[in-house]
C-alpha cells in the first residue's frame, strides 16, 4: 500500500515537472530591455504615487547627489517639485511598454517618454538598472 502511494506521488510529481518544463520551454526570462522597462516603470510609479524614498532608492548615487545639491535631499527635492506632475508621470508610465530601449554595456536609455524631452538614462549597478537622469 505504501509503495503504491509513493509511486502515485512520484508519477504526479513527474507529470507536474513535465508540464512545467513544457510551459517554460523557450522562456528564458526577462531580456535586458525588459529589465530596463521594469526599472523605469517602478521609478515612474513611485513618483506618481509620491513614494519619494522609493523613487530615490531606484536612482544611482550620482543622480541622487544632483538632487541633493539642488535641494538638500533627494526626498526633499522630489517632494518639493523636482518630479513632473502626476498626470505627466502617468502619461510617461503608459508609454514604457512600447518605448525604444537602447543598451550600451552598463548604460541604457529609454524613450523619450511623455513630456520628458530626452530619453531617460539608466545605469546597471550591481546587476540592477537604476535611473541615472
Amino acid at each position: 500500500m505504501l509503495a503504491r502511494r509513493a509511486r502515485s506521488l512520484l508519477a504526479v510529481g513527474l507529470a507536474a515537472a513535465a508540464a512545467q518544463a513544457a510551459c517554460g520551454a523557450g522562456d528564458e526570462g526577462p531580456t535586458p530591455s525588459d529589465r530596463v522597462r521594469d526599472a523605469t516603470s517602478a521609478y515612474l510609479g513611485a513618483l506618481e504615487n509620491s513614494r519619494w524614498a522609493r523613487a530615490c532608492a531606484l536612482m544611482t548615487s550620482g543622480a541622487r547627489r544632483e538632487l541633493e545639491e539642488a535641494r538638500g535631499s533627494c526626498v526633499g527635492a522630489l517632494r518639493g517639485g523636482a518630479a513632473l506632475p502626476a498626470d505627466q508621470l502617468a502619461s510617461a508610465y503608459r508609454e514604457v511598454a512600447g518605448a525604444t530601449v537602447r543598451i550600451h554595456g552598463r548604460r541604457a536609455a529609454i524613450g523619450p517618454l511623455g513630456d520628458f524631452p530626452q530619453p531617460l538614462r539608466l545605469e546597471s549597478v550591481r546587476g540592477r538598472w537604476l535611473i541615472d537622469g
